[in-house]
């Protein structure tokens, strides 16, 4: 099914579902016919969908078990990390190779992308090496088997306008910090934030169809933009904690320069897209959601 709670679902069976769908999606990714980098990038996605759901219902859960799962879905992503940071890494290079001012040459570049794709190849290696395709698959499986047992029947409507309540209000506030200190460990606490909201967004998009569906696009654009700006903080952070690994020092610090103007330039467009996502206080977003929520619920929907 997609990734939103069902019509005629209570909370405890569409959070449930959601996530042992997407543990069950991520697992099957792992164990197909897919290579190396796709797969771990679509059970990544997954399972960041299954945390997202787990967040979202948390307030209906003990805690011990909401934290024990978790702590599955931590450590699985964990093993899948080296892969998908190695390949972002050149994907992230392209795209500022494509931005790139006229008048800059492709020396660097080249010779960038040449050590960082090496760093792809070794990665996806020993991810095969290790066998990790089957160990993570099989951690899923097992957290998968843990999901449809969790308790999460004292979970309602109100519990999660509560939470979207939580989230949009981290976002505010994450916002304001980044913006105030322009760090980009702040940048990418914000990014996280935004990702959340869209996460919760989709799975409830049906309590509003039109509404919640662009609201969960214009979450969607933030996230994306804040993670572009992630990913070309990451690449800094590498070229600069060794240059000479890169070639030219000159060519890696053209590189930083360039990728630090593309920097600006989307946390410029983050701003703009920020002030459609949270338009509104906290308590009146949470009263929206709340209303909208208790609609869906009279509507025919359980608890």
């Amino acid at each position: 099914m997609p990734y939103r709670f069902g019509r005629g679902e209570s909370v405890s069976e569409a959070g449930r579902r959601v996530i042992v769908e997407r543990l069950a999606k991520a697992a099957d990714g792992l164990r197909g016919g897919d290579p190396v980098g796709t797969a771990v990038h679509q059970a990544r996605r997954s399972l960041k969908e299954a945390r997202a759901a787990l967040k979202l219902v948390r307030g209906g859960l003990p805690r011990e078990a909401s934290r024990d799962q978790r702590r599955r879905l931590r450590d699985a992503g964990r093993q899948l990390a080296p892969v998908r940071d190695a390949r972002v890494l050149v994907d992230t290079l392209d795209r500022l190779g494509a931005h790139r001012e006229r008048t800059t040459g492709l020396d660097g570049f080249v010779a960038v992308r040449k050590v960082l794709r090496a760093d792809v190849v070794k990665a996806q290696r020993a991810f095969r090496q290790a066998a990790l395709r089957e160990r993570v698959a099989s951690a899923l499986d097992d957290a998968r088997g843990s999901a449809e047992a969790l308790p999460i029947e004292a979970c309602d409507w109100g519990l999660l306008a509560r939470e979207l309540e939580r989230c949009y209000l981290a976002g505010v506030e994450a916002r304001e910090r980044a913006l105030r200190t322009s760090e980009d460990d702040d940048v990418h606490a914000w990014r996280k934030r935004a990702k959340e909201l869209w996460c919760f967004e989709r799975l409830l998009r049906g309590i509003w169809p039109g509404v919640m569906r662009a609201r969960a696009k214009a979450c969607g654009e933030l996230s994306d933009l804040l993670g572009q700006d992630h990913d070309l903080a990451v690449l800094r952070a590498t070229l600069t904690e060794r240059p000479a690994r890169f070639g030219e020092t000159g060519d890696v610090h053209e590189l930083v320069r360039l990728s630090q103007l593309r920097s600006r330039r989307l946390r410029a467009d983050a701003v703009r897209v920020a002030e459609r996502v949270y338009a509104e206080s906290a308590k009146a977003y949470a009263g929206r959601m709340g209303a909208y929520l208790r609609a869906w619920s009279r509507q025919g929907h359980p608890r």
